[in-house]
């Protein structure tokens, strides 16, 4: 049940990895006020360590971690990809390691926070989940230990490390036995339970195990089997390609700087479709646009959209991409403002897209992190968000026109929930239902499990599973009624 990998043996760093500039002090300080102690070349270990820390304790995301640390560009391309994958996984696979290390009686200082503790969670992450060989993982964690400042406590790392490699297949034969849901936070496996069931919601959670695939979405005019064959993936749908996980750089991959695909989760890419209404539309605005995948789907078809986001750092992430792709500035404008006070110029439009901010569990297995800094009470504060925000867009539409909810959440409450409360509240609107006839016309994938009884889209983790699963994703299409 815990992915298991293999890692190389590191080999001796080369000359000018050994004249790097020293490391710079983490965020992160261990419990009694220990910093990591500076030293010559950049490590895998350290800069996994170094995230670990920012994203637990001090509520940094995993990819800002990672593409702020200012040594994985210095690691070569094996031991770059080493330390994300180790970084990842330890999030991935966090309370199943705890409880690892707890049944292997090691006494973990400081409640299992601090630096420290998470020294010993990557040791377990080594032996249990990657299939470190066991001499680079007790030797390398051990002198991670010394290097960031814990020379006192470096025995007690190489007796946890050795005790963690001795019941190796006692420990990995224990966690089978636990209940998938055991794997998350308490609330949150709860709300997941209540929505969907014991046998629904630890298939879904056990799904989320697994390493994300990369999926793309190709440009209308573009050949999806060429594409396939080209980049090692596999056709899922007209216009998504999937790659295997581990597919590397997407920059670097052949078609990006050309403009011939963009990134895009198979799942996500069914908002848009709802929106087009099987091509009767030609205006529409995209509200929480960025980094802008929807927004490249209505374009490519032809569509003049207004693409809106409240933060002008995403904005321009949104223009950059738009201009890879090379879509005409007239067909495009993006705009930046608050979405419950921003309105189109000419007051109404005939189709509004509203992809909601929400806590994006169904996400999960491509931001692990996110269940360890979610807490209940964020999925209150979302809630009353995503209902300011929807009944501010349901003021855009014209009379006639349509209005598509979604967001990556597996929550009800963010989701279906939200749009039986908007119909009661505006008895104006009724639900749209998407048909098994709409969903063949729009190219959707895995629209038989997807497709509800009320005419929503649910994807859930585990749909999908023999090609490598989906994120979790809920679209509603409405209409106003004339």
């Amino acid at each position: 049940r815990i992915a298991r990998g293999r890692e190389r043996r590191p080999k001796a760093p080369a000359p000018s990895a050994r004249r790097s500039a020293k490391r710079v002090a983490p965020a992160c300080v261990a419990a009694g006020g220990e910093r990591e102690q500076r030293y010559a070349r950049p490590d895998a270990r350290s800069i996994a360590l170094d995230v670990v820390c920012s994203v637990l304790e001090e509520g940094e995301p995993l990819d800002v971690a990672l593409a702020q640390h200012p040594e994985l560009p210095l690691l070569k391309p094996q031991r770059r990809a080493f330390a994300r994958r180790l970084a990842t996984e330890t999030f991935r696979s966090l309370r199943a390691v705890d409880r690892a290390v707890m049944r292997a009686g090691i006494k973990v200082p400081n409640g299992g926070r601090g630096r420290l503790a998470n020294i010993i969670r990557l040791a377990a992450v080594q032996l249990l989940v990657l299939n470190t060989p066991e001499y680079a993982a007790v030797n390398e964690t051990t002198e991670l230990a010394k290097r960031s400042g814990f020379g006192d406590h470096k025995s007690l790392v190489f007796k946890a490390c050795k005790l963690l490699a001795e019941r190796k297949a006692e420990l990995l034969l224990s966690l089978d036995d636990d209940e998938a849901t055991d794997d998350l936070p308490e609330w949150l496996a709860a709300m997941l339970v209540e929505a969907y069931g014991s046998d629904t919601a630890d298939a879904l959670v056990e799904s989320l195990k697994s390493r994300p695939c990369l999926d793309v979405t190709v440009r209308q005019g573009e050949d999806a089997g060429a594409w396939a064959a080209q980049l090692g993936g596999e056709v899922l749908s007209e216009r998504t390609v999937r790659l295997p996980a581990g597919s590397g750089d997407v920059r670097k991959l052949p078609g990006f700087d050309d403009g011939a695909w963009w990134v895009q989760g198979a799942a996500a890419a069914s908002a848009a479709p709802l929106a087009l209404c099987g091509g009767a539309i030609k205006r529409c605005v995209d509200l929480c646009a960025a980094p802008g995948g929807k927004t490249l789907q209505l374009a490519d078809a032809g569509v003049a959209v207004t693409a809106v986001d409240s933060s002008a750092r995403r904005a321009r992430m949104l223009r950059r991409n738009l201009e890879r792709m090379r879509i005409a500035d007239d067909l495009v404008d993006v705009s930046v403002g608050d979405v419950r006070q921003w309105r189109p110029e000419g007051g109404h439009e005939e189709a509004v897209l509203l992809d909601a901010p929400c806590t994006a569990t169904g996400t999960l297995r491509r931001h692990p992190n996110i269940a360890w800094q979610l807490q209940a009470r964020d999925v209150k504060r979302l809630v009353a968000l995503q209902r300011e925000m929807l009944v501010a867009a349901s003021e855009m539409v014209t009379e006639g026109g349509v209005l598509v909810y979604s967001t990556c959440s597996l929550l009800p409450a963010e989701c279906e929930e939200q749009v039986e409360w908007f119909l009661q509240e505006h008895p104006s609107w009724r639900r749209q239902p998407v048909s098994t006839a709409d969903a063949q016309q729009a190219g959707l994938v895995a629209a038989d499990e997807a497709l509800t009884a009320a005419g929503d889209l649910r994807y859930l983790p585990h749909h999908m599973g023999g090609q490598g699963g989906l994120d979790g994703f809920f679209a509603a299409r409405l209409t106003l009624t004339p």
